[in-house]
């Protein structure tokens, strides 16, 4: 991705941009190309980031969105304007951004019911048999009847909606869930004997 940047950057690297030397003399400006410019200002963009309080986690991501946005807005740039206050505005609008999307996340990451607490050893062997044994049931069924087996009892859709995922019906649907829990309640059995 960052190769695909220097590229573009490249690409643009012949759009004039004035240099700071010009700012205030529109008689004569020095066209400077996007990399120079990156080179010269990314420090800055960086300082002012953290000073708007990114952290260290997020700060390059700052950088490189501040200089996307500069790569596209290099027409708009006005000489009269200093360079570092124009960055300045930018990096401040990226981290705006940045800020109401990190709200949204924690907004849905706190939506979300709390994680079930990791179990002991032994119920986690016991979890680990009870897989084995599902799926050394599910095994024994033929693929119609896992299908709805599965989707039904263990999923919960509706006999409709499965019957729509299979391609079949509702009747033969219950039909196949009816079997496949008669297998199961021997199944069960068995595994309790044993």
């Amino acid at each position: 991705m960052r190769d695909d940047t220097s590229r573009r950057r490249r690409a643009r690297a012949s759009e004039p941009v004035p240099t700071e030397a010009s700012h205030g003399n529109a008689d004569s400006p020095q066209p400077l190309d996007f990399d120079a410019a990156y080179r010269k200002h990314a420090a800055f963009v960086w300082r002012v980031g953290r000073a708007m309080g990114v952290s260290t986690l997020h700060i390059d991501d700052v950088v490189h969105d501040v200089f996307l946005v500069v790569m596209r807005r290099l027409s708009d740039y006005d000489a009269k304007q200093s360079m570092r206050a124009w960055l300045a505005g930018i990096t401040r609008r990226v981290v705006s951004h940045l800020r109401r999307k990190q709200s949204r996340e924690d907004r849905r990451l706190r939506a979300l019911p709390d994680p079930i607490p990791p179990c002991g050893p032994e119920r986690s062997m016991e979890l680990l048999d009870c897989e084995r044994l599902m799926e050394q049931f599910l095994r024994g069924l033929d693929d119609e009847k896992r299908a709805a087996f599965v989707l039904m009892e263990l999923e919960g859709l509706t006999a409709r909606e499965v019957a729509e995922a299979c391609a079949s019906n509702p009747r033969t649907i219950y039909s196949r869930v009816r079997a496949a829990r008669t297998r199961f309640e021997a199944f069960a059995a068995e595994v309790s004997q044993s």
